[in-house]
């Protein structure tokens, strides 16, 4: 107490431990995340203007909008803070994660009540300047917002345009409504070029001690495709989980999900060969080591695209079949079946036939009999995969009662359809094969949906002109 009042205090310890854990944890996306203009990688036109707008106080409504990971939220915080100082970014600032939080209700309270506070021009302590008298707020995924919302977000714009300044970031400028992105300055973000990543990732692995290859920032900027997001993600992942200690291009691969080139040269080589055998092979050991369809088909059409031994008309051509393959993927339909289809010249056949049976009309056990037939349009057709699996399952288990007649099944892929064909030893007249035409039609019926009602016969012998002999029972 003596101390105290003589003014010997004693100096309190600070802990830096803790505040050491904590840095530690932080995701470097994060912490290399700029604080200022000066600092944002590449878009040098945008920063320009922006840095133009922060010396004259007169910053428009603004619109960012490209691909992911390419500095749109870092850009704009980053303005804050050389505007306002990093005493008052926060007073000054609203983010809101317009895909979460996107309805017109949100427009009508959150937004709307931050516009209309008003603020003051005090000046800032840490610039020695005066700060401008508006606030900004910062939609990010606006083009998620509905259409209502961004509808009421019009009218906020127009009558707080004195106190608040919005900026709207999103990836598809498309979908932002015209009224909304005709008030606002257009800033588009490019994918970062190779030169940028280089430098910002070899910074952060300088500063973090990491040891890394040159292959591997290699692969990270590869991978990423100008993510820089993604690539400084990738570059922590493997870092924590590379059991080396050293990050190699294979680490890198094996974090992104990236398919190794020679499995992809060896489905090219299968494809070229025309063998469906070695096709459905390497498929499947594909699908079954966990890959995405949709990195299957982004690798192999950049194989085509870079490959000169292919003309400019067969790239087209295969663009064409890339293009149904990702519209189909995009619609939920099965992935394996879909690598497949894609790579199954248009009118082969997948056969599941019984010993001794080939899958001919003129073979000794279809020559007297029939097909029952049933299409499905390729492009709105979701789990065609199942179907077959039922109907094969069906034929092994012995499910029809006069099985003795059935000779096998056959999947045909056509330019416009997924055809089902079940092959019968005798035609029509008999009541046995129309009843496997019924238990047939509903084991492809399984889901309840009805989506086929009838299907037709056709003769080996006659197969044109064929009607349907019967319709499905209503479940």
């Amino acid at each position: 107490m003596d101390d105290f009042f003589k003014g010997k205090s004693k100096a309190k310890k600070v802990d830096t431990s803790r505040a050491n854990d904590v840095a530690s944890t932080v995701p470097w996306v994060e912490k290399y995340r700029p604080d200022s203009l000066n600092k944002v990688c590449s878009q040098s036109e945008t920063v320009n203007v922006l840095r133009e707008s922060i010396q004259s106080k007169n910053l428009p409504h603004l619109l960012f909008y490209g691909p992911p990971g390419t500095g749109k939220t870092s850009t704009i915080l980053a303005l804050a803070r050389d505007m306002y100082g990093p005493e008052l970014v926060k007073s000054r600032i609203l983010e809101l994660n317009a895909s979460d939080e996107r309805g017109i209700q949100v427009v009508r309270e959150k937004v709307k009540n931050f516009a209309k506070t008003m603020v003051g021009n005090n000046a800032n302590e840490s610039h020695g300047a005066s700060l401008p008298p508006y606030k900004i707020i910062i939609l990010d995924e606006a083009d998620s917002m509905t259409e209502d919302a961004q509808a009421a977000l019009r009218r906020t714009m127009e009558t707080y345009s004195k106190v608040t300044r919005f900026c709207l970031i999103c990836n598809y400028v498309s979908r932002i409504i015209e009224p909304l992105a005709s008030r606002c300055a257009k800033f588009r973000f490019k994918p970062l070029p190779k030169t940028e990543m280089r430098a910002k990732l070899t910074q952060i692995v300088d500063g973090e001690k990491v040891a890394c290859t040159e292959e591997a920032i290699e692969a990270l900027i590869k991978t990423s495709e100008g993510d820089m997001r993604k690539a400084i993600t990738s570059l922590q992942s493997a870092y924590h989980l590379s059991t080396t200690g050293k990050i190699t291009d294979a680490t890198v691969r094996d974090m992104t999900g990236v398919i190794p080139s020679t499995v992809i040269d060896k489905l090219m080589d299968a494809i070229q060969k025309d063998s469906f055998g070695d096709i459905q092979s390497v498929v499947d050991d594909l699908i079954y080591d966990g890959y995405s369809a949709a990195q299957i088909l982004q690798q192999i059409h950049s194989h085509v695209i870079q490959n000169p031994e292919f003309s400019s008309l067969q790239k087209s051509k295969m663009a064409l079949v890339f293009g149904t393959t990702d519209f189909a993927l995009s619609e939920g339909a099965d992935e394996q079946l879909q690598i497949l289809s894609m790579n199954i010249p248009t009118g082969a056949n997948y056969h599941f036939f019984k010993e001794g049976v080939k899958p001919m009309w003129e073979d000794s056990a279809n020559a007297n009999g029939g097909r029952w037939l049933v299409e499905y349009p390729r492009r709105v057709e979701k789990d065609i995969n199942e179907k077959w699996i039922n109907t094969m399952l069906a034929l092994i288990g012995e499910s029809y009662q006069d099985s003795q007649n059935i000779c096998g099944i056959v999947f045909s892929n056509r330019k416009t359809c997924y055809r089902f064909s079940m092959w019968t030893r005798s035609p029509d007249t008999s009541q046995g094969i129309k009843e496997i035409g019924e238990t047939f039609l509903k084991y492809l019926n399984r889901d309840k949906s009805n989506e086929i009602e009838s299907i037709p016969f056709n003769r080996h012998v006659a197969s044109r002109g064929a009607k349907p002999l019967f319709e499905a029972k209503k479940q």
